[in-house]
């Protein structure tokens, strides 16, 4: 089980499990160790929690199946307004709507859905839109390179290196994917996980070349069984890079 830790000048240790990961956020000065042994005394809890995600899960898959457009509808009524988006007022953090709100200390941290900047970083737009940047790319560091790790040891191949920066085209660099490099675009750290299941399948399938052909989307239909739906819904959440 990945455990995700997020630090809080306020003097609490909370635990959400969602996503099939523990997610937690603990005062600065509790220790390694004693944040592990609170994990350790609330493994009943998480059992729990993660059995009635299981059965949530269950009960979704024996559901009918919406239509692509109704999925692809679904998906657009859960992003926030544009504005806020472009005002830094909301973001998206791993498919899920934040408020961005002003907080203490120097250095970003989320808590509920609640994404907190530092206070010389919230008041103007451009430093929000920049401290948002940064704790994306934070994001992508510790839970999308686990991602794609896990990804890569589930088919037996490695990447020669895992980047995460400004791709002008598209949600990943498809070129450096033939070298074995995967250079994603770091905002892929605000989709959701089906579409983050769907670039990394997407750059793990040009280990073999970089085109765009027959034999890739061969493969990519084996790697991705709603490849349709999400080629298109990857297109929908392209307009988050303008958000700048």
């Amino acid at each position: 089980m990945q455990v995700n830790v997020t630090r809080t000048f306020k003097k609490i240790v909370k635990m959400q499990y969602r996503d099939g990961q523990l997610w937690v956020t603990a005062n600065y000065f509790v220790s390694r160790g004693k944040l592990i042994k609170i994990i350790e005394e609330h493994f009943d809890w998480i059992r729990s929690r993660k059995k009635e995600e299981s059965e949530r899960l269950a009960k979704l898959s024996e559901a009918p199946a919406a239509a692509p457009q109704q999925q692809v509808a679904a998906y657009k009524a859960e992003l926030p307004p544009a504005e806020d988006l472009y005002s830094g007022r909301k973001t998206l953090i791993l498919g899920e709507i934040f408020n961005v709100c002003c907080g203490f200390g120097s250095r970003p941290y989320v808590e509920g859905r609640k994404l907190f900047l530092p206070e010389q970083q919230f008041y103007a737009r451009e430093k929000r839109l920049r401290c948002i940047k940064s704790y994306l790319k934070k994001t992508c560091d510790m839970s999308v390179a686990a991602e794609i790790a896990d990804y890569g040891s589930k088919i037996s191949l490695c990447p020669a290196k895992i980047e995460f920066r400004d791709v002008q085209d598209g949600w990943l660099k498809c070129n450096s994917a033939a070298q074995k490099i995967i250079c994603l675009d770091y905002r892929v750290a605000q989709l959701p996980k089906n579409l983050r299941h769907y670039i990394i399948a997407h750059a793990f399938a040009h280990f073999g070349g970089a085109a765009h052909d027959n034999a890739f989307w061969t493969d990519m239909r084996n790697r991705v069984s709603d490849l349709t739906e999400c080629t298109e819904l990857s297109e929908r959440y392209l307009y988050l890079k303008d958000v700048k």
